[in-house]
């Protein structure tokens, strides 16, 4: 079970129908978790920086409607809340693509030199609406993964808040190498300003996803006397960062995106990071139980005495 899952009254899988296939619910779950971290949203744009280009434009944007629908019908099937950033992205690209369709040729094409930058600066531009107005754009996949008791709690509201802002710094940081690479390089796929630095930018934000939350969450229970992990450290964020080391070095190799030896650097030093990190993972002892736990052990103790 997830750190936070709210359990029905009939336990874990009990959602599960007698008859249902081996590893169905395994599968089910993967995608549970996919839907409900705010990488979702932007996966169709990645999908669509990927496949637009000269005479791709519009089949690019299609697929990244078709990926944005097929996604929030999955959410609806699920019957959780309807994501924002959902619903930005359906918005956007049946814009493009109405675009794509009735623009000018030479409009398309200058619109294809600025694609990335002008996707970053509008997810930015969303997203810090969300803060302003004070309705974090991850408070619904937040929500999927905490107690209600917990929503209205001052550190789950952080919890957004920080989140929020860390994933608008990464858009923010990608228009500006988007910026760099189109005006200052006169080259817009530029594999480090187009690729690398953008990529670098939206993976720290999911690293820091997924440690901030849970880390905050998991001493707030704890303060509040209910069983949980203990806190996650610091050190297991920068373990989550190094492992993006070594597939942004390799494909720096493979498109000669830079020197031979930064490459070869990241790749060397996300291996070792790595490796140091299992190690230190194995070597931590074995957590101290906390109040909740010890408390939740007593009653289920006193419980089978009955």
């Amino acid at each position: 079970m997830r750190e936070g899952e709210v359990v029905g009254p009939d336990g874990p899988g009990a959602a599960s129908s007698a008859g249902e296939e081996p590893g169905s619910g395994a599968t089910r779950e993967r995608l549970g978790r996919f839907l409900d971290h705010p990488l979702t949203g932007y996966v169709p744009w990645v999908a669509l920086y990927v496949l637009e280009g000269p005479g791709r434009t519009t089949s690019a944007c299609a697929i990244a409607l078709a990926m944005s629908c097929t996604g929030l019908v999955l959410v609806k099937l699920r019957g959780t809340e309807v994501r924002l950033l959902s619903c930005v992205d359906i918005f956007a690209f049946t814009g493009f693509l109405i675009g794509s369709l009735v623009a000018a040729p030479s409009t398309v094409s200058w619109f294809e030199d600025w694609f990335s930058t002008a996707g970053n600066l509008f997810l930015f531009a969303v997203v810090t609406v969300t803060l302003v107005i004070r309705k974090p754009f991850t408070l619904p996949y937040a929500k999927e993964q905490t107690e209600p008791e917990f929503w209205d709690s001052p550190a789950f509201v952080r919890v957004n808040d920080v989140v929020t802002a860390m994933w608008a710094l990464a858009f923010l940081v990608g228009a500006v190498a988007g910026l760099i690479g189109t005006l200052a390089l006169g080259y817009d796929d530029n594999i480090w300003t187009g690729w690398l630095v953008q990529i670098v930018a939206v993976m720290v934000a999911v690293a820091f996803t997924a440690w901030y939350g849970p880390r905050t969450m998991a001493a707030t229970r704890e303060a509040a006397g209910r069983p949980t992990d203990p806190p996650a450290p610091v050190w297991e964020f920068w373990a989550i960062v190094a492992t993006y080391l070594v597939p942004i070095g390799v494909v720096s190799l493979v498109f000669d995106g830079g020197p031979a030896w930064l490459g070869i650097a990241m790749v060397c030093g996300g291996l070792i990071s790595a490796t140091v990190f299992r190690a230190r993972a194995k070597a931590q002892p074995p957590p101290a139980p906390t109040a909740g736990q010890i408390a939740a052990g007593t009653e289920t103790s006193m419980a089978r005495l009955r």
